[in-house]
């Protein structure tokens, strides 16, 4: 979600800085790892910065810094040029392989082994999230990691970026930033936070939105409410977000077409079935864009039941257990916000 990264080598560790200019993407992160203090599971926060803090606005060695040829414009590839002084706020890791650069560079894992040892790392570090009541919300090959400590690569895989990260039972999916960002990923969301909109529904959604930002002077990043048509029946499709107010703010927005979704477990139990897929078939199941992760067509997922995800994996999965598994990670809300982690890990599959 972050707009840019940089490694830096020092003598001591290898980190890479995560910049971003969302102050809702920052204070998820924080108030997240702060909920779960020294779990392994969890890829650690080492460091953060905010300059926006009163004593960080006087902080010297930032001016200097932001000032500083050396310091103040980051490359970040195609031409593109980032000017630090616009990324206030900055989130320190451990340097890292990622899940999604071991597939791209490998064309998958060695061994059926190797993938169930994966997934049950994956499965223990959403149950340890989920203890502590944190929803991780964007579950996916980029955000599963191994971390480069002492020179070398670890082997275990751990869970990292919490910047979309929700408490449970108490945050809505589908966060807006009170920037105008949004704090989700088309391509990890699960079905119940797609809907088709009719033509006086739709009406109403583009009222809201027109409504936020008049009121709030913000521009809301179209790929996240932009309508989306399927071209073969006209049907409408939207994400069901929401605008996110700052917590002093208590504007009455107009109503939306559709009831919010509450965080929970089940969340995460989708995502960890489109990256079990993946790294079976070592393709995803939906179409995705690659760069940002957004999802290419909306409709699927609106119409979701038992029935279509019988179809999909029916005829794209041979082992019977993994048919088993996903049926039941990829199932409706309705079923899958009946499981636990517990219950998945315990799995024949496994």
């Amino acid at each position: 979600p972050a707009e840019t990264g940089a490694t830096f080598r020092s003598r001591q560790q290898r980190v890479v800085l995560t910049f971003t200019q969302d102050s809702m993407e920052y204070e998820n992160e924080v108030s997240c790892q702060a909920l779960i203090p020294g779990d392994d599971a969890v890829s650690p926060l080492l460091d953060h910065y905010s300059a926006t803090k009163v004593d960080r606005q006087m902080d010297k060695r930032y001016r200097t810094d932001t000032n500083d040829e050396r310091f103040n414009k980051l490359f970040a590839g195609r031409g593109r040029v980032i000017q630090l002084q616009g990324f206030p706020f900055a989130l320190v890791h451990h340097a890292a392989e990622s899940l999604d650069q071991v597939l791209s560079i490998y064309g998958g894992l060695n061994a059926s082994a190797e993938v169930k040892e994966l997934s049950r790392n994956v499965g223990a570090a959403l149950s340890s999230l989920h203890k502590h009541g944190v929803i991780h919300g964007n579950l996916s090959t980029k955000n599963i990691v191994r971390e480069r400590r002492g020179g070398s690569i670890c082997s275990k895989w751990m869970l990292r970026d919490l910047t979309f990260g929700c408490k449970d039972g108490n945050d809505f999916l589908g966060r807006i930033s009170p920037s105008g960002k949004p704090l989700f990923s088309t391509g990890t969301l699960p079905p119940e936070m797609f809907v088709q909109l009719s033509s006086v529904e739709l009406k109403a959604f583009e009222r809201y939105w027109i409504f936020v930002e008049r009121t709030f002077g913000i521009k809301v990043e179209r790929s996240a409410i932009e309508p989306v048509v399927d071209p073969g029946t006209g049907n409408v499709f939207v994400v069901k977000c929401f605008y996110e107010q700052q917590k002093e703010s208590s504007t009455e927005l107009p109503p939306l077409p559709y009831e919010r979704v509450k965080a929970s477990p089940a969340t995460d139990y989708w995502a960890m079935g489109l990256v079990l897929f993946e790294l079976l078939l070592e393709r995803p199941l939906f179409a995705v864009d690659p760069r940002f992760g957004r999802l290419l067509e909306l409709n699927r997922h609106a119409t979701w039941d038992s029935d279509l995800a019988a179809l999909l994996i029916y005829t794209q999965v041979r082992d019977h257990l993994c048919q088993d598994l996903l049926l039941h990670l990829l199932s409706p809300l309705s079923q899958r916000s009946q499981m636990t982690l517990e219950k998945i890990l315990s799995h024949p599959f496994f």
